[in-house]
């Protein structure tokens, strides 16, 4: 299914195209489509390569120029071996974050990692409002 039409109120998932944690720079890492936000419940940073890895590269997730920090700000990831995953969950109590209608949600990673080789991917789960 097209997220230009998403439909409000269900479950989606949905995956980015792998990142190079080796390399500074933004990246896309999907766009909200123009008739819904997205309520984020959960993401998860997927590893699919890692050689040597630190997992000490620094990146922020948003949507907002020039520093993307609406989302995740000045975070590493936890993943050092290839097929592992970090999952988080938002938790109760907490207000989940909303991301706007027709947005570029963006992946700015500052410091890169120091390692061989890491890559993986971002999985959000959520509602479209």
């Amino acid at each position: 299914m097209s997220l230009a039409n998403a439909t409000n109120d269900k479950y989606y998932v949905i995956v980015s195209p792998t990142v190079n944690f080796k390399t500074t720079g933004l990246t896309t890492l999907w766009t909200t489509p123009v008739n819904a936000t997205f309520l984020a419940l959960t993401y998860t940073i997927v590893c699919d390569t890692a050689t040597a890895a630190n997992g000490d590269s620094v990146f922020n997730v948003g949507w907002t120029p020039a520093t993307y920090t609406d989302f995740l700000d000045t975070q590493s990831p936890n993943i050092l071996t290839a097929n592992t995953y970090s999952n988080t969950v938002v938790e109760a109590g907490l207000i989940p974050p909303v991301f706007p209608a027709s947005t570029a949600i963006v992946l700015n990673i500052t410091s890169a990692e120091t390692g061989t080789a890491l890559t993986g991917r971002f999985i959000f789960s959520g509602i479209y409002l």
